[in-house]
């Protein structure tokens, strides 16, 4: 039988080896990526001038080409490379959408296009059983999460390395605090820190506004408005979460 600093010191050994899990969420336009991707370089360049010398496993770690998900467009390349070299990742919800493919076999195929977004048409078996899996991984094993590609308008699978090395993981997304349906709820528990956005709906609005027009999904400026207060929600569940059941940790704005 080992004695208990034997088996206090193999805890201590199994904490170390957990990931962090950080969930960032708010409505659309409320600054998700935008403040996914800050505090991610934050964590990785305050990890870079703090340590002294390689942490465990360091010394293995090679370098790695980047993962080839220009066009997926949640994480751009300067946040990407800080990701690939340092102790923290942001992967974004979107790669849990639905592929279009997956959409035309829904019961009602085109209002099922015409509310992609609603947390109906995300995978959510599949997302709960990657927050599983990081949990579960314990930080030893490489792990994929699927990307989106705006050209292609559907997930990439496995664009997104997670690597040993990365002991915090940054999920930024709608629906990464919901408490229903059960597999969200389940996701959503395993969180160590959850962290809510709040802006003003007018701030939100014109910030999809502009999104819009810049991404092209719309050209006509009034179009965009109208599509920035009338994003079509789901009969069972918002996509605006207002009711999210969002826990004590304070607002940000």
């Amino acid at each position: 039988m080992c004695s208990e600093a034997e088996e206090q010191e193999g805890k201590e050994k199994e904490n170390k080896s957990q990931r962090y899990l950080v969930a960032i969420a708010g409505r659309p336009g409320s600054g998700k990526t935008t403040i996914a991707r800050k505090l991610c370089r934050l964590i990785n360049q305050h990890y870079v001038h703090q340590r002294r010398g390689p942490s465990e496993g360091e010394e293995k770690r090679e370098e790695r080409p980047m993962d080839s998900n220009d066009d997926v467009g949640t994480v751009d390349q300067s946040t990407r490379h800080h990701q690939d070299h340092g102790i923290a990742t942001v992967i974004s919800l979107d790669g849990w959408h639905y592929p279009r493919s997956v959409l035309d076999q829904f019961e009602d195929p085109a209002e099922a296009h015409r509310r992609r977004g609603s947390v109906e048409t995300f995978d959510g078996r599949s997302y709960r059983e990657f927050v599983e899996e990081l949990v579960t991984s314990g930080g030893r094993s490489e792990l994929r999460a699927p990307g989106f590609s705006h050209t292609k308008k559907d997930p990439i699978a496995g664009a997104i390395g997670i690597y040993p090395w990365h002991r915090i993981v940054l999920l930024e997304g709608l629906y990464t605090l919901l408490e229903t349906p059960p597999d969200w709820r389940i996701a959503s528990a395993l969180i160590h820190l959850p962290i809510r956005i709040d802006v003003a709906p007018s701030v939100a609005k014109n910030r999809l506004v502009r999104r819009h027009l810049l991404s092209g999904i719309v050209a006509d400026p009034e179009l965009a408005a109208q599509r920035g207060t009338t994003y079509p929600p789901s009969p069972s569940f918002p996509l605006v979460p207002a009711d999210l059941a969002f826990t004590h940790i304070g607002p940000v704005s």
